[in-house]
């Protein structure tokens, strides 16, 4: 077998241990059966996390791998297409017969699951993403519905109603909007009422602290964009919302301010936020798949120069620095692309974990005599990949630096 037919495919699943610039062809790859599928955080003391220049990719390497090995293997992910960032490689299974040595990895798949202490909503579009592909592919937790119908949709892809957050609009419709979130054995887990003082809905803190108690022990979230300390009314937007919170046990404040402006940087509102609201108030917030996501590819121009819209990564951090376990994001836009990258940040910043398939590589060395001119350890021979196997057993990982 020639060795320049294993260079492409081995490389595509980011084998640490590449010694030759050749691998088997897919079509010529076997696979495995067996195992199973495990629900743990995986580390270990024997890896290090590397940037590697050219392919721009963080990997796992074996401490132990040489420098020439990792140039090897960079020089070659640079020129193959990924769908993930990241690959955990594990410590070599056993040194058999000679001219034979096998290893194993753990191949990232894409495929996210939620943290028992943190918990992400989505509000999303039925263009950008699906209750099913939310829930089951990118490990979103809690979802909001606007309907009977969406309600079903949302419930059938797996989430529980008690994570089901009803959107409600005008204080004369709320009553049978909430009738509706309960009819034919449905029970929503809470409520929310999108920015009710910044589009004049109607809401107050009497008919807001009625419907409320009306609700408890359910949730009752409001959405608002204002900065506290801004004039409204003859008062604040601060002291308007904070009259609404007072009015009932049960109502909290979610920021929706996804650019920033003259008054901060999103991270900035959510700062002002927990600390004009309180931390029992404000105890979730919304992200955008579109605004929030760091690259400039959807970021929506502002008004103002001052204008930023934080990333990803620095509102998980500031959720994490206030303790607030539960963030939403707005998908009404965009694609699925974007919201696969947005599960990539929540992973790398701990707020989910990612599926990860054991894969085994077998190696084989043919100088003669193989037992002399063949040994692993020592660099010794011309070691070529004749075997990759994907079998079935399967690991959550979190992210590991």
């Amino acid at each position: 077998m020639k060795r320049n037919q294993f260079v492409c495919f081995f490389c595509s699943f980011f084998v640490l241990f590449l010694l030759l610039s050749g691998c088997k062809p897919e079509s010529e790859i076997t696979s495995s059966t067996g195992g199973n599928e495990e629900n743990l955080s995986s580390s270990s003391s024997s890896y290090t996390a590397m940037q590697l220049p050219l392919s721009k990719r963080t990997v796992y390497v074996d401490k132990n791998l040489t420098s020439e090995k990792i140039s090897a293997l960079d020089k070659c992910l640079s020129s193959q297409s990924r769908k993930s960032s990241n690959t955990k490689i594990s410590e070599s299974l056993y040194k058999p017969a000679c001219g034979v040595h096998t290893d194993a990895y753990w191949r990232p798949v894409g495929i996210y699951q939620a943290v028992s202490s943190k918990k992400i909503g989505i509000c999303p579009s039925f263009d950008v993403v699906s209750y099913s592909k939310a829930h089951n592919t990118y490990g979103f937790s809690k979802a909001c519905a606007s309907s009977a119908a969406t309600i079903d949709s949302a419930y059938n892809a797996g989430f529980g109603y008690d994570n089901i957050m009803y959107g409600i609009g005008y204080p004369a419709d709320a009553s049978n909007q909430v009738a509706e979130s309960n009819s034919g054995g449905r029970h929503v887990g809470s409520y929310y009422i999108d920015e009710p003082v910044e589009r004049s809905l109607g809401w107050d803190s009497y008919n807001t602290g009625s419907f409320a108690q009306s609700l408890s022990p359910k949730k009752l979230f409001l959405g608002s964009y204002k900065h506290p300390p801004e004039d409204y009314n003859n008062t604040t937007y601060g002291a308007f919302y904070s009259n609404i919170l007072s009015a009932a046990s049960n109502i909290y404040i979610m920021c929706d301010q996804y650019n920033g402006n003259w008054w901060g940087k999103a991270t900035e509102y959510w700062d002002t936020y927990y600390n004009s609201y309180g931390s029992n108030k404000n105890i979730s917030n919304w992200m955008s798949v579109t605004i929030n996501n760091g690259t400039g590819e959807f970021c929506r121009a502002g008004y103002w120069p001052t204008q930023t819209a934080s990333d990803w990564g620095s509102l998980f951090d500031h959720a994490d620095v206030h303790s607030i376990p539960e963030v939403w994001l707005y998908a009404g836009t965009g694609n699925e692309a974007a919201v696969q990258n947005f599960c990539n940040v929540a992973w790398i910043k701990g707020w989910l974990l990612q599926k990860y398939q054991y894969v085994i590589v077998i190696w084989r060395c043919d100088n003669i005599p193989i037992c002399t001119k063949c040994d692993w350890e020592l660099e010794k021979g011309q070691w070529y990949v004749d075997d990759v196997q994907y079998t079935d057993s399967y690991q959550y990982m979190s992210y590991q630096y």
